[in-house]
């Protein structure tokens, strides 16, 4: 295996915070402390079709 492909091991796994349809997996207040500039990291579990643009007031979205 090339140095490029070297396998790394796990060093943190979370289930997140579940508010409804979403899971917050990081935040400020925990591993966003370390990772920088990584605030928040949610999940999103929701029909495309029931998510609206005015819903999030964020710096940006991903469909």
């Amino acid at each position: 295996m090339t140095e490029a492909h070297a396998l790394r091991k796990i060093v943190h796994r979370t289930r997140g915070t579940r508010h409804g349809p979403i899971t917050r997996l990081m935040s400020p207040g925990d591993l966003g402390q370390l990772l920088k500039p990584f605030v928040f990291l949610d999940l999103f579990e929701m029909d495309k079709a029931s998510f609206h643009d005015d819903w999030v007031s964020g710096s940006h979205q991903l469909f």
